[in-house]
């Protein structure tokens, strides 16, 4: 794979988005290149849930650009009692797949929803920022889901030391 070239692809899909409180990233990760989309509320080390979408030289030479829906070590995200089964389970629940191409929800926890859409290289920067924005649009489900698993314990200040 020539990372170069579609990291410059996946950045210029990046910068076609609408301004957005969601943070997005864009790098190599495990020898793929992705773009990321993630509320910084949803990431507590090493809890994070984020949207994605990437490039192998897999994906490359099946012809598929993938995306995906990961929620990692949830039990360990702050101000949070999450049961992650449980949690999938409920964001499940609300997902419409209308829409979204070769989509699943049967997997575990730790993938909420993962599919594909079929790598057009003339349309590449389009259609990542076009399954980023159809994100943007469902991200209110993982806000949703999340609300049922508040801790309804204040949370209590760092200890200041002098």
């Amino acid at each position: 794979m020539n990372h170069p070239y579609y990291i410059d692809r996946f950045q210029k899909a990046a910068a076609r988005l609408a301004p957005t409180e969601m943070q997005i990233d864009v790098g190599e990760v495990l020898q793929c290149v992705c773009l990321k989309v993630f509320k910084p509320e949803w990431t507590h080390d090493p809890a994070r849930i984020f949207f994605s979408v990437w490039l192998s030289d897999y994906a490359i030479q099946k012809g598929r650009l993938l995306y995906n829906i990961h929620a990692f070590k949830l039990r360990k995200l702050k101000g949070y009692t999450i049961a992650s089964r449980d949690f999938a389970a409920r964001f499940r629940e609300g997902f419409d797949s209308n829409g979204w191409p070769n989509v699943s929800v049967q997997y575990g926890p730790l993938t909420l929803m993962e599919g594909w859409t079929r790598l057009d290289q003339d349309t590449l920067q389009k259609d990542i920022a076009d399954l980023a924005e159809k994100f943007l649009k469902t991200a209110h489900l993982i806000d949703d889901t999340l609300r049922l698993y508040a801790d309804p314990r204040p949370q209590k200040p760092p200890v200041q030391r002098r």
